[in-house]
């Protein structure tokens, strides 16, 4: 009895979690609205502790220069600084962005910000 209590405590426990299906990467580029090259310029310091569970409602967010535009809605454009927002941890299908690095982004667009997610 011990163990079936066990198993269905950890079964429970698993569910809260960011769970997008992987998509390939020629489904994600076909279906996108904006999608876009980019340079991480690195993490906004907005003050707030994501070590700390109560901040996790917050969004990181994170500074980047467009180096391309691959599909887009006329907002974006070659050369501009926009800011990413991303939810704060994996659990909450947030992305970390590596400082430095150049990426394939796709991007939605949600009051008046630039947002990427694990399920886009």
């Amino acid at each position: 009895m011990f163990l079936v209590l066990l198993l269905c405590s950890a079964m429970v426990a698993g569910s809260h979690a960011c769970t997008c299906a992987e998509r390939p990467i020629q489904s994600v580029v076909c279906s996108a609205e904006r999608l876009i090259k980019a340079r991480v310029e690195g993490e906004i310091d907005t003050g707030i502790n994501f070590d700390n569970w109560q901040n996790q409602h917050h969004s990181r967010q994170y500074k980047a220069t467009v180096l391309q535009v691959f599909k887009g809605d006329g907002r974006l454009e070659k050369g501009a600084d926009i800011i990413v927002e991303t939810a704060a941890n994996g659990a909450l299908c947030g992305i970390n962005l590596a400082s430095n690095s150049v990426m394939l982004l796709e991007l939605d667009y949600y009051r008046d910000a630039y947002q990427i997610s694990l399920c886009d």
